[in-house]
């Protein structure tokens, strides 16, 4: 059964043996890679083999879709405390949706037995204001839709639906 659900951002999660890339379908080259990083890097309240390089950012209330699939072999995008599960299949992509309406930074991590270093693949997300996450966004270099307009439901919504019912008008 399909689920119908307004998204209003898109979050791609490509898992790697050992690492996870994550790709915002939204924006233009907002990609990158996530590893775990070494206890020799830790700094004084990190989380031995729970920090991660670079964190996903999502901004809080907004529906956000989760694409998951695999380069390699099957891997598991879990992170419990928000109530997420995907299984990442190489081939074929799998979706979910979350809306986290409290702010702060959850952790999980692969939960399916892919290899060796299974146990080396964090997940970190920051759930932020819309706010810091446009500034984060803006740090990229290249930015294909206004990231004030996309976070902004009600107008992405409408544009959308707009555009659905009437068709494309210039």
């Amino acid at each position: 059964m399909n689920e119908n659900i307004e998204s209003v951002l898109s979050l791609k999660v490509i898992g790697n043996q050992w690492f996870w890339g994550y790709e915002y379908s939204d924006f233009n080259e907002v990609e990158f890679t996530s590893y775990m990083i070494n206890c020799s890097d830790l700094k004084i309240g990190d989380f031995r083999l729970r920090e991660v390089d670079n964190k996903i950012h999502l901004p809080i209330n907004i529906n956000c879709k989760l694409l998951c699939t695999s380069n390699d072999v099957i891997h598991s995008f879990a992170i419990p405390s928000i109530g997420i599960k995907i299984d990442c299949i190489p081939g074929r992509i799998n979706q979910s949706f979350i809306n986290v309406n409290r702010p702060s930074i959850y952790t999980g991590g692969c939960s399916e037995i892919c290899g060796t270093e299974h146990s080396f693949m964090p997940i970190v997300i920051k759930i932020c204001s819309n706010t810091m996450f446009a500034n984060w966004i803006e740090s990229f270099d290249s930015i294909v839709n206004d990231s004030k307009e996309i976070l902004n439901k009600e107008v992405y919504i409408k544009k959308w639906w707009h555009f659905w019912f009437f068709g494309y008008q210039p």
